[in-house]
């Protein structure tokens, strides 16, 4: 008997399997070549040349951006539809799938302006199209070798890229035959924008984050009625050298209240109370006005050289502020809809950067955020200013770069849904999909 058999009498009852795979994984000398069996035996490959004829299973591979190596994410999203389509192969479909990269868009632009540094300022905008091209070349380079290090179904140099040109000509060919057909057209329409980045938000690229706004309740003097205000409430007084026009709901009851110091207000019956509240300025309700009374009326701007007429909307609530809606179309999704009815310009005095333009010159090359306290500071000069104070609230912000955004108006592309009944054929379409899970 041996000296491990006297130390390890049951070891002859612990019967386990015998197998080839080695004890240590041993990646360093093994994954290479693991990867180059599976390259050279293009397995893949002879695998849907067996599967030929056969019923097609074709999965589609959302591009991720060629701006980084891969995280975890990705290396989920990958192995998951790699598993999808083996057993699909194996099941006896022709089971195809064809990796590709997103090669456009700010998240590769803002990687190679963080590279750049100091010398983005100076390079220009074609320099910078190619060095961007040349990232994600890189990035695409990189990418597919994880996707050979996950053994992944595909074939060498079979991918597609969004920056090929001849991917890029078959979306601008499909884009003009959309326009040609009257589906697309160009306008101007407030949009979520990043100061920071210079470009518009979708909602999905949007979080919410505290933030600390101005709070200020601001007379506008009724012309033709000396010591009479309609009163509207902002936390955005940087959009107030863009207001157009006061919103009214006809369904609201509204009123002139006089203060303490002798001014005339106009604001809605229900809020009156909370308005006392906010600004401890006592109301006194003089005599109710209608809203054709109201419709009759215009209002001077402020601090501008400007008239602001009255609009009627449903948006209009006695949620919080005054039920007198300061109205500014370049700066707002509902103030844009009712300006656009009553034929209003949707007028936003602010460049890509959140510069206020030559169209409002007192404050021109001035950042809207950084303008806010002089706002309310030329409001208090000009006698315009009945309260102040902040509060902290949840406010949009850049998904990207953290930094709040602002509603603004810009040129943008825009796709008709209601144009030759182009919604009702794709909820028609939808309802001949099968959706997993449903």
């Amino acid at each position: 008997m041996s000296e491990t058999q006297k130390e390890n009498p049951y070891s002859s009852t612990v019967l386990l399997p015998k197998t080839d795979f080695p004890m240590k994984a041993d990646l360093a000398k093994r994954e290479p070549a693991q990867i180059q069996a599976w390259k050279s035996g293009q397995i893949f490959r002879k695998m849907k040349e067996h599967r030929k004829g056969k019923k097609e299973f074709v999965l589609h591979d959302g591009p991720p951006y060629a701006n980084g190596n891969f995280h975890l994410g990705h290396s989920l999203n990958k192995i998951l539809k790699d598993t999808i389509v083996k057993s699909k192969s194996l099941a006896g479909y022709y089971a195809d799938m064809i990796p590709g990269w997103d090669c456009h868009g700010l998240p590769i632009e803002v990687q190679v302006l963080k590279n750049l540094g100091k010398k983005a300022r100076e390079t220009g905008p074609e320099e910078l199209r190619q060095l961007c091209r040349n990232y994600a070349e890189e990035f695409v380079g990189k990418q597919s070798e994880d996707l050979s290090r996950f053994l992944c179904f595909w074939e060498e140099g079979r991918i597609y890229k969004t920056m090929s040109p001849d991917f890029e000509a078959r979306i601008v060919e499909v884009f003009g035959e959309l326009f040609q057909k009257g589906y697309v057209y160009r306008g101007k329409k407030p949009v979520y924008w990043s100061i920071d980045l210079a470009t518009a938000h979708a909602e999905a690229e949007i979080e919410y984050y505290p933030h600390v706004s101005p709070s200020i309740y601001v007379k506008f003097p009724v012309i033709g009625a000396p010591n009479r205000f309609c009163l509207i409430w902002t936390t955005t007084p940087w959009t107030l050298p863009a207001n157009l026009a006061i919103c009214f709901n006809k369904k609201i009851e509204y009123s002139i209240f006089k203060t303490e110091a002798g001014e005339e207000l106009i604001l809605a019956d229900g809020l009156a109370e909370s308005v006392t509240n906010a600004t401890g300025v006592s109301l006194n309700k003089l005599k109710p006005i209608s809203s054709d009374e109201l419709a009759a009326l215009k209002f001077q701007h402020p601090f501008i050289d400007r008239v602001s007429i009255p609009l009627f909307g449903d948006h209009v609530t006695l949620d919080a502020g005054t039920g007198c809606v300061h109205t500014a179309p370049g700066h707002g999704q509902d103030d844009y809809k009712v300006g656009l009815a009553a034929g209003l310009e949707p007028f936003s005095p602010v460049d890509d950067y959140g510069r206020y333009t030559d169209e409002f010159p007192l404050m021109q090359g001035k950042k809207v955020f950084d303008a806010n306290p002089e706002i309310v500071q030329l409001l208090k000069d000009k006698g315009m200013l009945l309260h102040y104070s902040e509060f902290e609230h949840s406010y949009p912000h850049s998904w990207r770069s953290k930094k709040p955004l602002i509603f603004r108006a810009t040129p943008q592309w825009f796709f008709q849904m209601d144009f030759n009944e182009l919604r009702e054929k794709s909820l028609s379409a939808i309802d001949g999909i099968q959706w997993v899970p449903s």
